[in-house]
Protein backbone atom coordinates (compact mmCIF):
# COMPACT_ATOMS: atom_id res chain seq x y z
CA UNK A 1 0.00 0.00 0.00
CA UNK A 2 1.24 3.48 -0.92
CA UNK A 3 0.59 6.18 1.72
CA UNK A 4 1.30 9.92 1.40
CA UNK A 5 1.00 12.61 4.10
CA UNK A 6 -0.29 16.10 3.29
CA UNK A 7 0.10 18.94 5.79
CA UNK A 8 -2.18 21.97 6.00
CA UNK A 9 -2.21 24.23 9.02
CA UNK A 10 -5.46 23.47 10.81
CA UNK A 11 -7.83 26.44 10.60
CA UNK A 12 -9.31 27.53 13.91
CA UNK A 13 -12.43 29.61 14.61
CA UNK A 14 -12.67 31.35 17.97
CA UNK A 15 -15.79 32.59 19.68
CA UNK A 16 -17.17 33.63 23.06
CA UNK A 17 -20.42 32.97 24.87
CA UNK A 18 -21.78 33.96 28.25
CA UNK A 19 -22.24 31.15 30.80
CA UNK A 20 -25.05 32.35 33.08
CA UNK A 21 -24.44 29.55 35.62
CA UNK A 22 -21.09 30.98 36.63
CA UNK A 23 -21.60 34.52 35.26
CA UNK A 24 -18.58 34.62 32.99
CA UNK A 25 -17.68 34.52 29.31
CA UNK A 26 -16.33 31.29 27.84
CA UNK A 27 -14.08 31.06 24.82
CA UNK A 28 -14.66 28.33 22.22
CA UNK A 29 -12.39 26.94 19.53
CA UNK A 30 -13.61 25.08 16.44
CA UNK A 31 -11.09 23.39 14.14
CA UNK A 32 -11.74 23.52 10.36
CA UNK A 33 -10.71 20.19 8.83
CA UNK A 34 -10.03 19.19 5.25
CA UNK A 35 -13.40 18.02 3.86
CA UNK A 36 -12.79 17.02 0.22
CA UNK A 37 -9.88 15.89 -1.91
CA UNK A 38 -9.18 14.72 -5.46
CA UNK A 39 -6.02 13.05 -6.73
CA UNK A 40 -4.28 12.14 -9.98
CA UNK A 41 -0.72 11.17 -10.88
CA UNK A 42 0.53 14.77 -11.09
CA UNK A 43 -1.24 16.65 -8.26
CA UNK A 44 -3.71 16.59 -5.38
CA UNK A 45 -6.39 19.22 -4.68
CA UNK A 46 -8.20 19.53 -1.34
CA UNK A 47 -10.70 21.86 0.34
CA UNK A 48 -10.47 23.17 3.87
CA UNK A 49 -13.41 25.39 4.77
CA UNK A 50 -13.59 28.07 2.05
CA UNK A 51 -10.06 27.47 0.75
CA UNK A 52 -8.78 25.24 -2.04
CA UNK A 53 -5.15 24.12 -2.16
CA UNK A 54 -3.09 21.94 -4.45
CA UNK A 55 -0.22 19.67 -3.47
CA UNK A 56 2.46 17.54 -5.04
CA UNK A 57 1.18 13.95 -5.35
CA UNK A 58 3.84 12.56 -3.01
CA UNK A 59 2.75 14.71 -0.06
CA UNK A 60 4.05 17.68 1.89
CA UNK A 61 2.59 21.15 2.37
CA UNK A 62 0.37 22.99 -0.10
CA UNK A 63 1.91 24.64 -3.14
CA UNK A 64 -0.81 27.23 -3.76
CA UNK A 65 -4.18 28.22 -2.27
CA UNK A 66 -7.25 30.06 -3.55
CA UNK A 67 -10.63 31.14 -2.13
CA UNK A 68 -13.85 29.50 -3.27
CA UNK A 69 -15.54 32.89 -3.69
CA UNK A 70 -13.63 33.20 -6.98
CA UNK A 71 -15.77 30.42 -8.42
CA UNK A 72 -19.13 30.29 -6.61
CA UNK A 73 -21.21 32.72 -4.60
CA UNK A 74 -21.34 32.01 -0.86
CA UNK A 75 -18.19 29.87 -1.33
CA UNK A 76 -20.24 26.69 -1.74
CA UNK A 77 -18.77 23.50 -3.21
CA UNK A 78 -20.42 20.09 -3.55
CA UNK A 79 -17.69 18.06 -5.26
CA UNK A 80 -14.51 18.31 -7.31
CA UNK A 81 -12.62 16.21 -9.86
CA UNK A 82 -9.23 16.29 -11.60
CA UNK A 83 -8.62 15.38 -15.22
CA UNK A 84 -6.35 12.40 -15.80
CA UNK A 85 -3.40 14.59 -16.81
CA UNK A 86 -3.99 16.92 -13.85
CA UNK A 87 -4.26 20.03 -16.03
CA UNK A 88 -7.94 20.76 -15.31
CA UNK A 89 -9.96 20.90 -12.12
CA UNK A 90 -13.77 20.75 -12.24
CA UNK A 91 -15.71 22.29 -9.34
CA UNK A 92 -19.38 21.33 -8.98
CA UNK A 93 -22.08 23.24 -7.09
CA UNK A 94 -25.78 22.57 -7.58
CA UNK A 95 -26.38 22.33 -11.34
CA UNK A 96 -23.21 24.22 -12.26
CA UNK A 97 -19.56 23.44 -13.01
CA UNK A 98 -16.58 25.79 -13.11
CA UNK A 99 -13.33 24.69 -14.74
CA UNK A 100 -9.97 25.76 -13.32
CA UNK A 101 -6.53 25.45 -14.95
CA UNK A 102 -3.15 25.32 -13.22
CA UNK A 103 -0.81 27.92 -14.68
CA UNK A 104 2.58 28.94 -13.30
CA UNK A 105 1.71 27.63 -9.85
CA UNK A 106 -1.66 29.38 -9.72
CA UNK A 107 -5.35 28.52 -9.94
CA UNK A 108 -6.74 30.11 -13.11
CA UNK A 109 -10.51 29.95 -13.86
CA UNK A 110 -11.10 29.07 -17.51
CA UNK A 111 -14.28 29.24 -19.55
CA UNK A 112 -17.62 30.47 -18.24
CA UNK A 113 -19.43 28.78 -15.40
CA UNK A 114 -21.62 26.17 -17.10
CA UNK A 115 -25.05 24.91 -16.08
CA UNK A 116 -28.17 26.27 -14.41
CA UNK A 117 -27.80 28.79 -11.59
CA UNK A 118 -29.95 28.80 -8.48
CA UNK A 119 -30.54 25.07 -8.19
CA UNK A 120 -31.27 23.88 -4.66
CA UNK A 121 -29.87 20.41 -5.38
CA UNK A 122 -26.27 19.34 -4.80
CA UNK A 123 -23.87 18.02 -7.42
CA UNK A 124 -23.39 14.43 -6.26
CA UNK A 125 -20.36 13.46 -8.34
CA UNK A 126 -18.10 14.60 -11.19
CA UNK A 127 -16.03 12.42 -13.51
CA UNK A 128 -13.74 13.45 -16.38
CA UNK A 129 -14.10 11.45 -19.61
CA UNK A 130 -11.28 13.19 -21.53
CA UNK A 131 -9.06 16.26 -21.16
CA UNK A 132 -11.91 18.81 -21.35
CA UNK A 133 -15.26 17.06 -20.85
CA UNK A 134 -16.71 15.79 -17.61
CA UNK A 135 -19.96 14.19 -16.52
CA UNK A 136 -21.90 15.15 -13.42
CA UNK A 137 -24.97 13.88 -11.57
CA UNK A 138 -27.28 16.42 -9.95
CA UNK A 139 -30.96 16.23 -9.00
CA UNK A 140 -31.62 12.97 -10.88
CA UNK A 141 -29.98 14.41 -14.02
CA UNK A 142 -26.88 13.29 -15.92
CA UNK A 143 -25.10 16.38 -17.27
CA UNK A 144 -22.25 16.61 -19.79
CA UNK A 145 -19.99 19.66 -19.49
CA UNK A 146 -17.27 21.15 -21.64
CA UNK A 147 -15.37 24.37 -21.02
CA UNK A 148 -18.10 26.87 -20.16
CA UNK A 149 -20.89 24.83 -21.78
CA UNK A 150 -23.42 22.25 -20.61
CA UNK A 151 -23.62 20.06 -23.74
CA UNK A 152 -26.50 17.79 -22.70
CA UNK A 153 -28.80 16.80 -19.85
CA UNK A 154 -30.55 13.45 -19.38
CA UNK A 155 -33.14 12.67 -16.74
CA UNK A 156 -32.35 9.61 -14.62
CA UNK A 157 -34.72 7.19 -12.88
CA UNK A 158 -35.31 7.59 -9.17
CA UNK A 159 -33.09 4.74 -7.93
CA UNK A 160 -29.43 4.77 -6.83
CA UNK A 161 -26.88 5.73 -9.48
CA UNK A 162 -23.08 5.58 -9.82
CA UNK A 163 -20.76 7.26 -12.34
CA UNK A 164 -17.35 5.97 -13.41
CA UNK A 165 -15.72 7.59 -16.43
CA UNK A 166 -18.07 7.15 -19.41
CA UNK A 167 -20.13 4.47 -17.67
CA UNK A 168 -23.16 5.02 -15.47
CA UNK A 169 -24.77 2.34 -13.31
CA UNK A 170 -28.47 2.94 -12.67
CA UNK A 171 -30.93 1.06 -10.44
CA UNK A 172 -34.47 1.06 -11.79
CA UNK A 173 -37.56 -0.89 -10.82
CA UNK A 174 -36.51 -4.54 -10.60
CA UNK A 175 -33.29 -4.14 -12.59
CA UNK A 176 -29.80 -2.58 -12.55
CA UNK A 177 -28.46 -1.36 -15.90
CA UNK A 178 -25.00 -0.32 -16.99
CA UNK A 179 -25.00 2.31 -19.76
CA UNK A 180 -22.54 4.22 -21.85
CA UNK A 181 -23.27 7.70 -20.55
CA UNK A 182 -22.67 9.48 -23.88
CA UNK A 183 -25.07 7.56 -26.18
CA UNK A 184 -27.02 5.65 -23.49
CA UNK A 185 -26.15 2.29 -25.05
CA UNK A 186 -27.01 -0.51 -22.63
CA UNK A 187 -23.88 -2.51 -21.80
CA UNK A 188 -25.11 -4.94 -19.14
CA UNK A 189 -28.18 -5.70 -17.03
CA UNK A 190 -28.91 -7.55 -13.79
CA UNK A 191 -32.14 -8.39 -12.01
CA UNK A 192 -32.39 -6.79 -8.57
CA UNK A 193 -35.09 -5.58 -6.20
CA UNK A 194 -35.07 -3.15 -3.28
CA UNK A 195 -31.65 -1.78 -4.26
CA UNK A 196 -30.28 0.61 -1.63
CA UNK A 197 -26.92 1.65 -3.12
CA UNK A 198 -24.69 0.82 -6.11
CA UNK A 199 -20.98 1.15 -6.95
CA UNK A 200 -18.53 0.22 -9.69
CA UNK A 201 -14.78 0.26 -10.11
CA UNK A 202 -12.64 1.32 -13.04
CA UNK A 203 -11.48 -2.27 -13.49
CA UNK A 204 -14.84 -3.90 -14.16
CA UNK A 205 -16.25 -4.73 -10.73
CA UNK A 206 -19.83 -3.82 -9.82
CA UNK A 207 -21.50 -4.01 -6.42
CA UNK A 208 -24.83 -3.20 -4.85
CA UNK A 209 -26.82 -3.79 -1.70
CA UNK A 210 -30.35 -5.17 -1.98
CA UNK A 211 -32.73 -7.05 0.31
CA UNK A 212 -30.42 -10.12 0.16
CA UNK A 213 -27.28 -8.27 1.17
CA UNK A 214 -24.18 -7.37 -0.84
CA UNK A 215 -23.87 -8.48 -4.48
CA UNK A 216 -20.55 -8.55 -6.33
CA UNK A 217 -19.64 -9.37 -9.93
CA UNK A 218 -17.84 -8.34 -13.12
CA UNK A 219 -19.41 -6.27 -15.88
CA UNK A 220 -19.80 -9.38 -18.03
CA UNK A 221 -19.51 -12.04 -15.36
CA UNK A 222 -21.91 -13.94 -13.17
CA UNK A 223 -23.02 -12.33 -9.93
CA UNK A 224 -22.69 -14.17 -6.67
CA UNK A 225 -23.80 -13.30 -3.17
CA UNK A 226 -21.09 -11.40 -1.35
CA UNK A 227 -20.07 -11.49 2.32
CA UNK A 228 -22.40 -10.36 5.07
CA UNK A 229 -22.64 -6.63 5.64
CA UNK A 230 -21.26 -5.08 8.83
CA UNK A 231 -24.11 -2.53 8.88
CA UNK A 232 -27.52 -1.97 7.26
CA UNK A 233 -27.89 1.61 8.52
CA UNK A 234 -28.04 3.97 5.49
CA UNK A 235 -25.31 2.09 3.58
CA UNK A 236 -23.18 3.68 0.86
CA UNK A 237 -20.68 1.85 -1.35
CA UNK A 238 -17.60 3.09 -3.24
CA UNK A 239 -14.59 1.53 -4.96
CA UNK A 240 -11.00 2.76 -4.59
CA UNK A 241 -9.21 0.68 -7.19
CA UNK A 242 -10.69 -2.77 -6.55
CA UNK A 243 -11.02 -2.24 -2.80
CA UNK A 244 -14.65 -1.75 -1.75
CA UNK A 245 -15.66 0.71 0.98
CA UNK A 246 -18.93 0.71 2.93
CA UNK A 247 -20.11 3.61 5.09
CA UNK A 248 -23.20 3.84 7.27
CA UNK A 249 -25.34 6.54 8.86
CA UNK A 250 -23.11 6.77 11.94
CA UNK A 251 -20.00 7.69 9.96
CA UNK A 252 -18.28 4.34 10.41
CA UNK A 253 -16.44 2.99 7.35
CA UNK A 254 -15.40 -0.58 6.47
CA UNK A 255 -13.31 -1.86 3.58
CA UNK A 256 -13.19 -5.15 1.73
CA UNK A 257 -10.06 -6.03 -0.26
CA UNK A 258 -10.25 -8.18 -3.40
CA UNK A 259 -10.48 -11.90 -2.63
CA UNK A 260 -11.23 -11.19 1.06
CA UNK A 261 -14.40 -12.39 2.77
CA UNK A 262 -14.21 -10.29 5.95
CA UNK A 263 -14.83 -6.55 6.23
CA UNK A 264 -12.24 -4.48 8.11
CA UNK A 265 -13.26 -1.37 10.05
CA UNK A 266 -11.26 1.66 8.82
CA UNK A 267 -9.44 3.02 11.90
CA UNK A 268 -9.32 6.75 11.11
CA UNK A 269 -11.69 9.58 10.16
CA UNK A 270 -12.51 8.70 6.55
CA UNK A 271 -12.45 11.61 4.08
CA UNK A 272 -13.47 10.14 0.72
CA UNK A 273 -12.45 8.42 -2.52
CA UNK A 274 -10.77 9.68 -5.70
CA UNK A 275 -10.39 6.43 -7.60
CA UNK A 276 -8.01 4.61 -7.19
CA UNK A 277 -6.98 6.64 -4.10
CA UNK A 278 -8.80 7.08 -0.83
CA UNK A 279 -8.22 9.63 1.94
CA UNK A 280 -8.54 10.13 5.67
CA UNK A 281 -8.08 13.13 7.94
CA UNK A 282 -5.12 13.90 10.18
CA UNK A 283 -4.82 16.61 12.88
CA UNK A 284 -2.94 18.93 10.49
CA UNK A 285 -4.05 17.72 7.06
CA UNK A 286 -4.88 14.42 5.40
CA UNK A 287 -3.41 11.23 3.93
CA UNK A 288 -3.84 9.48 0.60
CA UNK A 289 -3.75 5.69 0.16
CA UNK A 290 -3.51 3.46 -2.86
CA UNK A 291 -3.12 -0.28 -3.31
CA UNK A 292 -0.05 -1.13 -5.39
CA UNK A 293 0.81 -4.48 -7.01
Amino acid sequence: MQVNEFSWEAGEIYGEYFNSDIAEFKRTVSVVRVRQAACCESRVVARQGTLLAWFAPDGGSSIEQTHLSRYFEHSQLDCLALSGDGELLALGCGHQVQYVKFNDGRFLPTGKRAGIAGSSSAMQTLSFIDKERCLGISQRSLLLFELGVCLSQRELPGGPVCLQGERVLVAERGVIRLHNALDWEKLQEWSATSVRTVAMSGGGQVAWIDHEGLRLGQFCGRLEAGPNLPSWDQPRLGFAGERLFLSDGSGRVWNLRPQDTDWQLWPGPFLGISNPWWFDQTPDGFRSYRDVP
